[in-house]
């Protein structure tokens, strides 16, 4: 059965998301945008959000949060700072977003690709934390043949390396 799909506006999207989680649901949304790639690809993951604990704000976390401009995004926690995190997408070189403790919304507790769930926690997801560069030169050369790879073959390097295992 096909899925049925409705258009909202994201405030009231990620409103309903912020209230659900606070009640302590498990919310799954699917992956829209190219910032979290090569871990989190566009349209075809899903991203499983549930409530967080002060101990879940630590570096190599991933979390949805509201910034300053209204936007919400899911990414990484490069830093903790005294006054709140600072984020980055595991897809973006250079660019930092900071937000303040009470505007996370939720944490990513797994990830679900190709059907199969990388948990956090997990080897995997460990895996992709620990080894993804920070460095832009390193990111920029490996976002770079990850995309050449994706575009001249119509296969993604995560899924190719998900099938082989």
């Amino acid at each position: 059965m096909k899925e049925k799909t409705k258009i909202v506006r994201n405030d009231i999207f990620f409103d309903e998301i912020a209230d659900r989680v606070a009640a302590g649901e498990k919310v799954i949304i699917k992956a829209k945008g190219e910032s979290m790639r090569p871990f989190i690809r566009n349209g075809c993951d899903k991203i499983v959000l549930e409530k967080l604990e002060g101990e879940d704000l630590k570096k190599g976390n991933i979390v949805l949060a509201r910034l300053s401009d209204g936007r919400f995004v899911v990414h990484r926690i490069e830093k903790v700072e005294k006054d709140g995190l600072v984020l980055r997408g595991d897809g973006n070189l250079a660019t930092l977003e900071v937000c303040r403790f009470q505007d996370v919304v939720a944490q990513a507790t797994a990830v679900v690709h190709n059907g199969k769930t990388i948990a956090k926690g997990s080897i995997r997801w460990k895996w992709q934390g620990w080894l993804w560069p920070s460095g832009v030169f390193l990111r920029r050369l490996l976002l770079g043949l990850d995309r050449r790879w994706s575009r001249k073959t119509g296969i993604e390097l995560e899924t190719l390396t998900a099938e082989k295992r």
